[in-house]
């Protein structure tokens, strides 16, 4: 409605940061010069390194501001989700200084700590986490952008046992795109990996119903080399998505070079058309 209100008064003419602080004011009724001062007319984002200790029966929160002395000092709600065996509590505090420690009175011991949950903080946090932390975070605080974090996080390290775990759970995460990569993120060359994901990663190339979740197995399933996934690949020029059709000819390049070309000629005219570049780019060697 501030939006609205701002574009029919000021249509036409040349708009003023100052015309939307009042169009925002006369329609919500509150002062907004605050917030345009801050996050308009001044430079910089917040910067957060934030640090945890026990105490007794509660966990103390340092947060320090570490945006360079050039650049104001934000005043800032800041909300923190503290996860016990009890369960999930919320807390927000008032950021107003570079260093700031907040006290939570706790019944049980903590697990986890989520800071800014819903990832609204237009800025930077930074905080130490764990292995297990990163688990945690997948298996309990299951926000899109906790998901994203956990199997980045995951990806990188793939060698850890940890890692693994999320990166396995994430085969199954009900957003096609991060279990697409989940998929990339596992190392197969790893035996224990493979043992306990190739069959889920097969099923997901065959079943799934995601073009980039297929597109993602099979080019998975090509690194092993493996001549019993042959078939499937040759077989996934003729998919119905140009995106797996894309992933297949780029996966029988890297596995299978000696039919390439044959395979080439069975892609439908229309994603040959499409895929033209790329189908370029494969066939100069």
């Amino acid at each position: 409605q501030s939006l609205k209100k701002y574009l029919t008064d000021n249509s036409f003419k040349t708009g003023e940061p100052q015309q939307l602080r009042l169009a925002m004011e006369e329609v919500t009724g509150k002062d907004w010069a605050p917030y345009f001062n801050q996050w308009y007319y001044q430079g910089g984002h917040p910067i957060l390194k934030i640090t945890t200790r026990n105490g007794e029966n509660s966990i103390i929160l340092n947060v320090a501001q570490i945006q360079d002395s050039t650049v104001q000092t934000f005043q800032l709600p800041l909300a923190v989700d503290i996860y016990t065996k009890n369960g999930k509590v919320r807390q927000t505090f008032q950021l107003n200084k570079r260093n700031a420690q907040f006290m939570i009175p706790l019944p049980a011991a903590v697990e986890f700590i989520d800071v800014d949950p819903e990832k609204t903080l237009v800025g930077q946090i930074q905080i130490d986490k764990s292995d297990a932390d990163y688990l945690y975070q997948y298996e309990h605080a299951p926000s899109f952008a906790n998901r994203v974090g956990a199997i980045a996080y995951a990806s990188k390290n793939p060698t850890n046992t940890i890692s693994q775990q999320i990166l396995t759970k994430a085969l199954a995460d009900t957003d096609a795109d991060l279990a697409a990569t989940a998929i990339q993120g596992l190392d197969l060359s790893n035996p224990t990996v493979r043992k306990s994901t190739e069959k889920t990663i097969l099923t997901l190339a065959e079943k799934s119903e995601a073009s980039v979740i297929r597109a993602s197995a099979i080019q998975k399933l090509a690194q092993t080399k493996d001549k019993k996934y042959k078939s499937l690949i040759l077989n996934a020029v003729n998919d119905k998505s140009y995106m797996v059709i894309a992933s297949s000819i780029m996966a029988i390049k890297s596995a299978y070079p000696d039919q390439l070309q044959q395979s080439l000629k069975r892609i439908d005219p229309d994603a040959t058309e499409y895929l033209k570049a790329l189908i370029t780019e494969l066939s100069k060697s």
